[in-house]
């Protein structure tokens, strides 16, 4: 672990996170290129199937060993199975699209969600949308609107399909958004691996056809490509922030496009091309205005104290005192032993107390920068885990 830690969080590393999320969306978009190459010699159920299954057998080769039970640990069971049946809709409505119509097109339409999530943020999240934001979300609509107009050959009912996978890919973001404040990502990916896991092995043998070896591999590949790119994705953003790394994500229409030529010669005409480039302009207008939203609405910089605890559930309490006290004390001045610890920042304290089972941990920090370090503490203590999934959930006397 570097001693070189830096308090302005996680989000410090912009080059790390623009890696992490190109490789992401490859290979989300080279998991998109298998399912409409599967899906044209195999019952969609069955692709669907092996997606989620291999992706569960991954995962839990990858975290069950370090985790145990710990990975299906969640505080909210109904809100997970409900983003599992909104991810499943996802992939049963875009695969069905993508034995039908050309990849990048197919994409690019899926690509409307974060602006169906700004939409249904405002009866769902009680967040408030600027006019700009409505803007952006209507433009991105006409975009869809010019790549499927009338007298094109995808002016047909089959891109319901790609629509209908962006309307659930929305309530899964918003739900995903909903279930970061308890559940680790670990944790819910797993969740929703296993959960869909489930539901297509019951549908699966009235759909089953033997694969070839070659396809086997692919189907296998499905899963990997999925898993992989979603866990990717995550540590992008704990590299980088969303607004820095929002317009790196609509690389994945690029990909699409390149990867539908290379294996199915398709070639997108100037109308779906100009449609592509309005989505994706309407997806980072909504992007730069929720970050300016952000930095508009912060209060004036408080130098009035304010303290935050959180009660953390932990088989050794006394392994994150004693790791992070050494990790940051290159740089600040700590006081530790096995069952107490505290790090002094030049604005303020965290300290650290081990307990049966339980670290408890209280940071004081000037109001305006409280957050911020909330964020900071827990993310840093994550990583002194060591495989171990922390749920911190920090409460302000």
């Amino acid at each position: 672990m570097s001693s070189q830690s830096s308090t302005s969080g996680f989000a410090d590393q912009p080059l790390k996170g623009i890696g992490l999320i190109c490789i992401a969306i490859l290979l989300f978009a080279s998991h998109d290129t298998l399912s409409k190459y599967l899906s044209g010699f195999y019952a969609i159920v069955m692709v669907v199937w092996a997606r989620y299954v291999s992706h569960t057998v991954l995962m839990l080769g990858v975290f069950g060993p370090r985790m145990g039970l710990g990975v299906i640990r969640t505080k909210r069971p109904g809100l997970q199975i409900l983003r599992a049946l909104c991810l499943i809709g996802t992939s049963l409505f875009f695969t069905t699209g993508l034995r039908y119509l050309p990849l990048a097109e197919a994409t690019a339409v899926n690509f409307l969600a974060p602006l169906i999530v700004t939409a249904l943020s405002v009866p769902l999240l009680k967040e408030r949308v600027t006019r700009a934001q409505w803007i952006a979300v209507m433009t991105g609509f006409l975009g869809v609107m010019i790549i499927i107009r009338p007298g094109s050959s995808l002016f047909t009912p089959a891109i319901f399909f790609p629509l209908g996978s962006a309307v659930m890919f929305g309530l899964y973001q918003i739900l995903t958004r909903i279930l970061t404040t308890t559940d680790s990502p670990t944790t819910s990916n797993f969740i929703a691996g296993l959960v869909n896991s489930l539901i297509m092995s019951a549908l699966l043998p009235f759909f089953w056809e033997p694969p070839t070896w070659t396809h086997a591999l692919m189907l296998i590949g499905l899963g990997a490509c999925g898993m992989s790119g979603h866990l990717l994705l995550t540590q992008a953003f704990r590299y980088a922030p969303p607004a820095l790394l929002a317009p790196f994500s609509y690389g994945q229409i690029i990909c699409a496009g390149f990867m539908g030529f290379l294996f199915f010669g398709h070639v997108p005409d100037v109308g779906a091309l100009i449609g592509m480039a309005i989505i994706s302009l309407s997806g980072l207008t909504v992007a730069w205005q929720q970050r300016r939203n952000r930095s508009s609405s912060k209060p004036a910089r408080s130098t009035t104290m304010a303290l935050s605890e959180a009660r953390i559930s932990t088989t050794n309490p006394t392994r994150y005192i004693t790791r992070l006290c050494k990790h940051w004390g290159h740089k600040f001045t700590v006081e530790f032993d096995e069952q107490h610890g505290v790090i002094h920042f030049p604005s303020g304290t965290c300290r650290l107390e081990a307990q049966a089972d339980v670290l408890l941990a209280r940071i004081e920090f000037p109001e305006a920068d409280l957050e911020r370090m909330e964020s900071v503490v827990a993310e840093h203590l994550r990583r002194m885990g060591g495989g171990e999934e922390l749920v911190i959930e920090w409460t302000r006397p």
